[in-house]
């Protein structure tokens, strides 16, 4: 009796374009490589995402989701130093994020969203004006994800 296999979700889906994005590069990623590891035809990674850019866009909002956002409380620049320091953790366990951050793919995600508003959050509340809070966001993005590249 063949062994029964877990059932595709969207989660397991970009968890497995992930490994293999991380074991070979971002290059590596196929649809059809992809849909031989999770022992599928490739026509059914479309019921999961629309396209291949659908599927980087939900990769790396997974990867929003893995950085510490910072707290609303306490000191304000401990917080986005360990904000920063994870964020640049994270784009160097996932070297092929750097590259994605660069593309305008599907818009801002949710955890994307969720980052952004954060990070926002504690620049205004730390005082920031919104010209300030806007420039320091850039400033701090760009200094990670040129500094990890």
């Amino acid at each position: 009796m063949p062994e029964a296999r877990a059932p595709l979700s969207r989660d397991r889906v970009l968890r497995a374009a992930m490994t293999l994005a991380d074991e070979g590069g971002i290059e590596s990623l196929s649809m059809r490589g992809l849909a031989q590891q999770l022992g599928v035809e490739a026509m059914s990674l479309y019921h999961h995402g629309r396209n291949k850019e659908d599927l980087l866009a939900g990769m790396l909002d997974a990867v929003y989701a893995e950085i510490e956002l910072p707290s609303s409380e306490g000191d304000w620049l401990a917080d986005m130093r360990r904000t920063a320091t994870s964020f640049h953790r994270v784009l160097l366990q996932h070297r092929w994020a750097c590259g994605l951050l660069m593309l305008p793919l599907a818009g801002p995600t949710t955890e994307r969203l969720r980052y952004m508003d954060a990070v926002l959050g504690r620049l205004r509340g730390a005082g920031f004006s919104a010209w300030m809070t806007h420039h320091a966001y850039h400033a701090l993005a760009s200094h990670i994800v040129v500094f990890t590249l």
